[in-house]
């Protein structure tokens, strides 16, 4: 029998990123947290960059939650499930997030899906 970490199985690693598509002179501000207590502290994302960060599943499965907020505006997403681990790990997922003026879309392993969310308004 043989055993392997899978890591060293060739096993890529998925990443969960945010890309900046407001406008130019718009920055974004994300930050994140898994259920398992990793943080992300507050990143800001200029227009056109990308915020990545590798997203590990481990034996017990993990959520990342994360907020996005429109520097300039105040306007927020706040997503509770940014990032969903299976019940199984998986290898090579990818979840693209892409801030847009009309809302916020994802892409699921490049492919594009239906989701789109509205921005929430911040109360001043």
């Amino acid at each position: 029998m043989c055993f392997g970490f899978k890591e060293s199985s060739g096993c890529a690693p998925n990443i969960l990123s945010f890309k900046n598509q407001l406008a130019a002179n718009r920055v974004i501000s994300v930050s994140c947290e898994s259920n398992l207590n990793e943080k992300k502290g507050l990143v800001n994302v200029k227009f056109n960059d990308v915020y990545s960060f590798p997203v590990v599943e481990a034996s017990r499965r993990i959520v990342w939650r994360c907020k996005i907020t429109d520097a300039k505006t105040g306007s927020f997403f706040m997503l509770d499930r940014a990032y969903r681990g299976a019940y199984n790990p998986r290898c090579g997922q990818t979840r693209e997030y892409i801030v847009g003026l009309t809302g916020l879309s994802l892409l699921r392993n490049k492919a594009p899906t239906n989701k789109i969310v509205p921005w929430t308004v911040a109360k001043v």
